[in-house]
């Protein structure tokens, strides 16, 4: 099922395509997605990329073997949130007081953007993050596909010397239904089902999390809180094994960008109490200052700042805000 949000932003996409063809190199949509070619979908996945970060992200993702959403390269899916990401936030990578500005705006208290030290490169964002470890028993650290990955990450020192990790959870059209995942059957006949397989996995991690209230877990295995939960999980084991990972920190920031139009994700009635997305999972954590719900238009190009983001940013405000104010 499609949501209002999601319609909107697909016809906005088409229609920017038609107009501004330009915006996307002048690459024909028919590019098939579910079996079928598709008026929302580039022919050429790159092309949904800006100009000015397509060249470095390819090599990026190729240098750090990481796995592209859906294929073997950029999705030509003009609603990607994956793509959206990147053509939001890869422009900070190589952007020291760019990325200082953006730590800042989520929390005066960052002082610094520090190099973040996972990629064959260190820049100060990096993208499908995830342990060295499996530490949470996914079966592997393949970034990208298969296991608990971060949309992107930075590295922030506040004024009291901690390091913290800022988690960037990215949404663009996603909502999602009411399917308990601990409940699903096998994949296969003679399979162990997939909801015991889950919870055999994160079970025990819930009920040691010192973030997560372990009296709730069937709250968690519902989406959007079981992405939310495995990410909370990881950033703990982060924290808790800091001398050995890679991304080992002092603290983390729990970040989800979502459109403030995208009702369907923000304000549906989740089970099993029926409040919206931020209210029920700040209900779960035993500290909910350490996640945040924000708007990437006000953190990136809006309020009382300069835009971030260089030569992106007029691209950005036309291809995913077109009815921002300002």
């Amino acid at each position: 099922m499609t949501s209002a949000f999601q319609e909107t932003a697909r016809h906005h996409q088409i229609a920017l395509h038609r107009t501004r063809p330009d915006l996307f190199d002048h690459t024909p949509t028919g590019g098939r997605f579910l079996g079928k070619p598709r008026d929302f979908v580039l022919r050429d996945g790159a092309a949904n990329l800006h100009p000015s970060i397509r060249a470095d992200v390819l090599a990026y993702f190729a240098a750090n073997r990481i796995q592209w959403w859906g294929g073997a390269g950029p999705s030509g899916h003009l609603l990607s949130s994956q793509i959206a990401c990147l053509n939001h936030l890869y422009p900070l990578r190589n952007d020291a007081l760019g990325a200082r500005e953006a730590l800042r705006r989520l929390d005066p208290g960052f002082v610094e953007a520090l190099p973040v030290p996972c990629d064959t490169d260190s820049g100060y964002i990096a993208f499908e993050a995830t342990s060295d470890v499996d530490r949470l028993t996914d079966g592997t650290v393949q970034r990208g596909a298969n296991n608990t990955s971060l949309d992107a990450v930075m590295l922030g020192r506040r004024s009291n010397g901690q390091r913290v990790l800022v988690a960037i959870e990215w949404k663009y059209t996603e909502h999602y239904d009411d399917t308990d995942k601990s409940a699903q059957g096998p994949a296969s006949a003679g399979a162990q089902p997939k909801g015991q397989v889950r919870r055999a996995r994160y079970d025990h991690l819930i009920a040691a999390s010192g973030q997560l209230r372990g009296d709730v877990p069937d709250d968690l295995y519902r989406e959007p809180f079981y992405q939310l939960m495995r990410q909370t999980l990881l950033l703990e084991q982060l924290v808790e094994h800091r001398q050995t990972e890679c991304l080992g920190t002092d603290e983390f920031l729990h970040v989800h960008a979502i459109p403030p139009d995208n009702a369907a994700l923000l304000d549906k009635a989740y089970l099993p109490h029926g409040l919206g997305l931020e209210a029920h999972w700040n209900q779960v954590l035993a500290d909910p200052a350490r996640y945040r719900v924000i708007d990437a238009h006000d953190w990136l190009l809006g309020g009382d700042g300069a835009p971030i983001g260089g030569p992106a940013a007029a691209y950005l405000a036309a291809r995913y805000w077109p009815t921002a104010p300002g």
